[in-house]
């Protein structure tokens, strides 16, 4: 596997928090993805063995977020297939933000991309990503 850590965030209570996991298997990580709600849990970040790294944000109403970089330097972010207009608000990182409608996905989306990058530490082909 690609990926040799997870982060995830908590942010319950006044202080957020989270926890880094070593070497995380893929229920991990789904188990993490699955558990975003857009409140006391926002992010998701895969650390792979060099500086390419995912982070999957959100949650409410399943509505995600998924940018990957291999560089720190160009980030892709993943595309959603209906390419609505507009924006929507989303909490990621306990930060709320306006996210363009077109970089807004479900879950199985998240799961497609992010299988991808943990097992090949490469974007999934099949799916629409932009810089």
């Amino acid at each position: 596997m690609y990926v040799i850590e997870m982060f995830a965030d908590s942010c319950e209570g006044i202080k957020p928090s989270g926890a880094i996991l070593l070497h995380p298997s893929w229920e991990d990580i789904e188990t993490a993805i699955r558990k975003l709600n857009g409140e006391s849990y926002t992010i998701v970040r895969l650390q792979g063995q060099d500086e390419g790294h995912m982070a999957v944000g959100g949650g409410a109403h399943g509505r995600y977020i998924v940018y990957a970089t291999f560089d720190n330097e160009e980030f892709f972010n993943l595309v959603s297939a209906d390419k609505a207009i507009g924006s929507v608000p989303l909490s990621i990182g306990g930060q709320k933000q306006h996210i363009p409608m077109e970089t807004v996905v479900e879950v199985d989306l998240v799961f497609k991309a992010a299988k991808a990058f943990v097992e090949l530490g490469a974007l999934e082909t099949s799916l629409e990503w932009k810089k």
